[in-house]
């Protein structure tokens, strides 16, 4: 009985065919082969940093295979390693330079990474090769957002509005673009738009959820963000902003709770461990405050913020208990919360994007 080779199935986007590109000697492709078949190897039976290595030998014989970049995206994703899977990307944008869909890839990746300002350019390559995807537009309209380039991203936005698949992300992204001018009245009309054309539309009931606690209406945000959790049960950003409405009651116990629940969903965001570790501060109960704030900064992308929270933490670490340090305090506004974007709204996000997938054939 012989068995089939098994083959690690990578598919950076949906759309993109990931071809062999031979490249070199003979010895040279051969070897590289032998390489990438001990990397589907390794990785089919979960040895991932070895898989690693293999392709990168592999990925060195042969640099102008686009496959092997695609795999070592996908890999190094598997393993975190956002640096190394954008360097990899922009690999694979080198060896394609004419699609979109690659563009579009390292856009997000930038975005995950923080790195706005290229990601916008990366967001722009990809429109003006598919200048007629509006999807692409509304993308960058939230890269935009997220840049402080707000007339650019309402232009972006009432380009998607047009579109009626797209129209009630753009509506949302035009409310946000409004809240972050100050024009409450302005953002409540734009995302009461969206929920009209989409009534189970979680991110957008946050949104006003928001928009009404600045107001101070809390008990209409209430609703809202209650509507926002029930959509979507695993909807982080509601739950953040339920707990901010509960410190805004001056429930910090309560806050706690719903802090606590959402560190514990799973790929939680620093803010939610950061948030919790504010609530339990205000409540006197530092040392477990100290290890939230911890757990933030091990997860936190950004090492100033990273290496400032865990600054305090030591500092709640060496204080007795109950005793009042001066820091962070208030409610969830005190730390910058992850904005909607086109990751959690738009759905254009890597791991979206990027699909890994193992394969092995039955014996025969």
């Amino acid at each position: 009985m012989k068995r089939k080779p098994f083959k690690l199935v990578v598919l950076a986007l949906s759309s993109i065919t990931c071809c062999l590109m031979p490249c070199g000697s003979a010895t040279a492709r051969d070897s590289a082969r032998a390489k990438q078949e001990r990397g589907d190897f390794l990785f089919f039976h979960g040895d991932v940093a070895g898989a690693i290595e293999a392709y990168e030998e592999a990925a060195q014989l042969e640099p102008q295979n686009y496959e092997l970049r695609s795999a070592l995206v996908n890999l190094y994703l598997t393993k975190k390693n956002l640096a190394a899977a954008i360097e990899n990307c922009r690999q694979m944008v080198r060896l394609k330079p004419n699609s979109f869909e690659v563009h579009l890839l390292l856009a997000n990746l930038l975005r995950r990474q923080g790195e706005q300002l290229e990601a916008i350019k990366e967001f722009e390559s990809a429109l003006n090769l598919n200048p007629n995807n509006l999807s692409i537009a509304v993308a960058l309209g939230f890269a935009q957002l997220k840049a402080g380039q707000l007339d650019k991203a309402e232009k972006n936005f009432r380009s998607g509005e047009r579109d009626r698949e797209l129209k009630a992300e753009s509506l949302l992204g035009l409310a946000l673009v409004f809240q972050k001018r100050g024009d409450v009245k302005e953002a409540l009309k734009q995302v009461d738009a969206a929920i009209g054309v989409r009534e189970s539309y979680a991110e957008a009931h946050k949104i006003r959820g928001d928009l009404l606690i600045q107001e101070k209406r809390l008990d209409e945000a209430e609703k809202e963000l209650e509507k926002a959790m029930q959509q979507n049960p695993e909807f982080l950003e509601a739950k953040l902003s339920y707990g901010n409405l509960l410190f805004e009651r001056g429930n910090s116990a309560a806050a706690e709770a719903v802090f606590r629940q959402a560190a514990e969903i799973k790929n939680a965001s620093e803010e939610a461990h950061y948030l919790l570790g504010i609530a339990l501060q205000r409540q006197g109960r530092l040392k477990e405050a100290a290890q939230s704030f911890e757990n933030g900064a091990f997860i936190d992308a950004n090492p100033d913020s990273a290496s400032k929270m865990r600054a305090h933490a030591r500092r709640l670490s060496s204080a007795p208990e109950g005793f009042s340090t001066p820091g962070l305090s208030g409610n969830a506004s005190t730390l910058p919360q992850r904005e909607l974007n086109a990751e959690s709204i738009f759905g254009v996000s890597y791991g979206k994007l990027i699909k890994l997938q193992k394969s092995v054939t039955d014996w025969q």
